[in-house]
């Protein structure tokens, strides 16, 4: 109806419905690109947040592993200590005997 209208008396056809759907179009195909990429955008702020947490988390973890190698070591130091006390102690029963001692005992006795 609205064409035959228009091109019997020279007005405009399409309507006010073509305009809304066309303005509505036009300014979807605008804003989901737009809106996409915003969203798929790396942000600086927080890809240093990001960088600072890593490194971060990273320098904890490797801490940890120290300490953890640390705390090891020391128990092993320990363990030999106590062996070499013990064995110390047993041979003292025995008159006139002196077992050789390691360096890290004889500080421990002295001090």
């Amino acid at each position: 109806n609205g064409f035959a209208q228009g091109t019997a008396t020279g007005l405009d056809y399409l309507g006010v419905n073509f305009a809304v759907h066309t303005a509505m179009l036009v300014a979807l195909a605008w804003a989901v690109p737009k809106v996409l990429h915003s969203k798929t955008k790396p942000s600086r702020v927080k890809a240093a947040q990001r960088g600072l947490q890593q490194g971060l988390q990273d320098a904890l973890d490797d801490a940890e592993q120290h300490i953890a190698a640390g705390i090891n070591q020391a128990g092993e130091v320990r363990d030999e200590l106590v062996k070499e006390i013990q064995q110390l102690n047993e041979a003292s029963v025995v008159e006139g005997h002196r077992p050789a001692m390691s360096q890290a005992v004889k500080r421990l006795l002295v001090n």
